[in-house]
């Protein structure tokens, strides 16, 4: 999504958005809990943790997630995933 803008010169400027944060995700565990010889689809059940570097008013923390994964036999896949953020400045204790 974007925004057009005209400046004092009659340029237009578009802003495209911020960057929030990167996020690097290590895996824990995953297995195949079913694999369709007739139709080709493999079920997937995977674990991860992650780091989150956030930039601006985003904040740092870290993830931990999973979730299941649809794999199509075309190399499709469809996943839903769950998870948990916690932003570190809520890791340390105000004693």
């Amino acid at each position: 999504m974007y925004n057009e803008t005209n400046d004092n010169n009659n340029n237009i400027v578009i802003y495209i958005g911020k960057k929030l944060y990167e996020e690097k995700d290590y895996p824990i565990e995953s297995k195949i809990i079913s694999e369709g010889k007739d139709n080709g689809l493999i079920q997937r059940e995977s674990s991860w943790r992650g780091e989150i570097k956030g930039f601006n008013l985003f904040p740092d923390g870290n993830l931990q997630g999973s979730g299941i994964s649809y794999i199509h036999n075309n190399g499709i896949s469809i996943s839903h995933w769950e998870g948990t953020f916690i932003p570190l400045n809520s890791l340390t204790s105000d004693a």
